[in-house]
């Protein structure tokens, strides 16, 4: 699934321009517009041109935002050197409690919420109340097909999906994506047999690339 995952999210065009951001100028603000994609960990700036390597997705899907007391407790007391690049390492010595609260907030894309989380207090209660109001939420976009979470642990058609967004890159004609992908439907009117079949699977490839691709890559925790 990680595997999955990686290829289409390479495919993603804001992927693409972000990375090509962070390597023309690297730093705090171009490295989070990458890993926003959910890309973490030594691997969060993948050349979205290599298949070889794979994504390390330790924490995608879950935006996060920590509590700034235990960010606070875990923070060095002082910063090395800066590194060649200009990054200093936050620490207690340079990050003060109003900065570190002032960073401290959630931003949200699209279809996500945000709730907080009182580490001062048990946490089944308020746990089995994110848990009721996530789901209300999810109903109503579900409803309104905004939405659709259940993704298979694998599926045969990904490699069609890929080849229809390569070939799409690639400024193939659609005639001729149909003709080479679905040979074996016909497309008499008025039926359209192929062309339906086209529009289905370019619908489901586009979700996987601009989306989809987290869910796949949950499925590698088991989630």
């Amino acid at each position: 699934m990680a595997l999955w995952a990686w290829e289409f999210l390479r495919r993603n065009e804001d992927y693409r321009s972000c990375w090509l951001t962070f390597v023309s100028r690297p730093s705090w603000k171009t490295l989070a517009e990458l890993t926003k994609f959910g890309n973490q960990g030594p691997s969060y700036a993948l050349d979205p041109r290599q298949n070889s390597h794979i994504p390390a997705f330790s924490d995608l899907g879950t935006a996060v935002c920590w509590s700034p007391a235990a960010r606070c407790d875990r923070l060095p007391d002082s910063s090395p050197p800066p590194s060649p690049l200009g990054f200093v390492q936050p620490s207690r010595a340079n990050l003060s409690k109003e900065e570190i609260l002032k960073n401290s907030q959630l931003p949200l894309s699209w279809f996500e919420m945000g709730v907080a989380i009182d580490l001062r207090f048990p946490l089944d209660d308020q746990l089995k109340a994110i848990r009721k109001m996530a789901e209300e939420e999810q109903a109503v976009l579900k409803k309104a097909g905004r939405i659709n979470p259940k993704t298979a642990r694998a599926s045969d058609k990904y490699v069609l999906y890929l080849r229809i967004l390569d070939a799409e890159d690639a400024g193939a004609r659609r005639s001729d994506i149909e003709d080479a992908l679905f040979p074996d439907i016909h497309n008499d009117y008025p039926e359209r047999l192929r062309s339906k079949a086209f529009d289905n699977a370019r619908l489901e490839a586009r979700r996987l690339r601009d989306s989809g691709y987290r869910a796949l890559a949950y499925r590698i925790k088991g989630l």
